[in-house]
């Protein structure tokens, strides 16, 4: 416990009346510098008494990101702190992350009891939450409490590391815990990371000893039996877009996990029909993170309704079989528009850029609309090239979902 300026200023008073009742003979004055140290006595006892029932009545309830928490991979933590309020003190509270934790301290300062914030744990095994950091004051006093006890701590958490799920020894050979290759996961390939089973996943990628173990489906994404990382493309966000900003931030940690992983990443940023930049095997996080930025809403979309030609193709079979004359006219514009050998800069450029990587897999983040134009182009690129490619959603329309998984494997954010 810590006197404030307050208590400083009154013990000075006190000491300077007890000075003059002692040395003047003055009663007066040596009663009041008594009744001030006592009324000081008594303000640090009740002080203590308040504190120690507000901290009785604290609970603490924590939610540990989704899925399995690897090794230096982000994890966010919400943490809802609730108690009995006690008038007349000023609270301020900060969550204790584990010990091996890199995390920024100003993000764990949780307000109004809530608070959210991410960190990244750098040893792997079982690790506790530290507790609460507590610090209350009035006008007289103030002091820390660490509330440290297992209902502040917390359940246990494991740390996985990703080299204990790789088969580089053949089995049982070495400490930890060690994990078989699968026949879904080709020979070569190794496992890059594990998460959640969703719907439209290879069951023979499925993870069934991890799954038993947890309680909830997990499947094993394999790396590719081509060297380096797969291909990036970022969709930068319109601003105020829905879900834009959970776009970036999941797009910077793709960056940031394949840097991890291969020490370098390749990247191409786009908005929309127009690319951006495109950065092949670059190694600065830094750099290719500050591209990552919304852009501002355009007034005209210069690809709009640019369709694959399969889509042509099925249309005009669909309007020659038509017997209207709006319909034979339809397929005259389209048997035109298919004979054109005119290529749009967007799709070209993209096509030099497919051609110029390793990966076989493109990986696609975007918050897209209804107009899909510059995707319909990515995908026939990727067909093209034989390319595998995955496009991230962060707004999953039923409608959009439908028109894009003809060309590619379609995730949620």
């Amino acid at each position: 416990m810590r006197p404030t300026r307050w208590t400083g200023s009154a013990a000075v008073v006190a000491a300077v009346l007890g000075t003059i009742g002692l040395f003047f003979d003055a009663p007066a004055a040596a009663g009041a510098s008594v009744g001030l140290a006592a009324l000081l006595a008594g303000g640090a006892v009740l002080f203590l008494y308040r504190t120690i029932r507000y901290a009785d009545t604290l609970a603490v309830e924590r939610v540990i990101g989704t899925g399995l928490v690897c090794q230096g991979t982000p994890v966010e933590v919400g943490v809802q702190v609730t108690g009995e309020a006690v008038s007349g003190l000023a609270v301020r509270i900060m969550d204790l992350p584990p010990r091996s934790a890199v995390h920024d301290p100003k993000e764990t300062v949780l307000k109004g009891g809530e608070g959210r914030y991410r960190i990244r744990l750098m040893a792997p095994g079982e690790v506790f939450f530290r507790g609460l950091r507590v610090e209350v004051a009035d006008r007289f006093f103030t002091t820390t409490l660490f509330c440290t006890a297992p209902r502040f701590a917390g359940t246990m958490l494991t740390v996985y590391s990703p080299d204990s799920y790789r088969h580089e020894k053949g089995p049982g050979s070495g400490a930890g815990e060690l994990e078989i290759e699968r026949k879904g996961v080709l020979r070569g390939q190794g496992i890059r990371s594990f998460r959640p089973f969703r719907s439209g996943d290879d069951p023979a990628l499925m993870d069934w000893k991890l799954s038993a173990k947890h309680g909830r489906l997990f499947v094993r994404e394999p790396n590719s039996q081509v060297g380096g990382p797969p291909l990036l493309i970022v969709d930068l966000p319109v601003v105020g877009a829905e879900g834009g900003e959970d776009l970036l931030l999941a797009a910077g940690e793709a960056i940031e996990r394949e840097i991890r992983e291969y020490d370098h990443c390749t990247l191409l940023v786009i908005a929309g029909g127009e690319v951006i930049g495109f950065w092949y095997h670059e190694q600065d996080l830094p750099a290719l993170v500050r591209n990552l930025r919304s852009r501002p809403a355009d007034s005209v979309a210069p690809l709009y309704r640019v369709y694959d030609p399969i889509v042509l193709k099925r249309r005009l079979r669909a309007a020659e079989r038509g017997v209207s004359e709006p319909s034979r006219r339809f397929a005259a514009v389209l048997r035109a528009t298919l004979g054109s050998s005119s290529a749009f800069a967007f799709e070209e450029e993209v096509g030099r850029i497919l051609a110029s990587v390793e990966h076989p897999e493109v990986i696609v983040y975007t918050a897209a609309t209804d107009e899909i134009s510059h995707l319909n182009l990515i995908a026939v690129a990727a067909r093209r090239h034989d390319r595998t490619l995955r496009i991230l959603l962060t707004r999953p329309g039923p409608g959009l979902l439908a028109r894009l998984s003809s060309y590619a494997r379609v995730e949620v954010l």
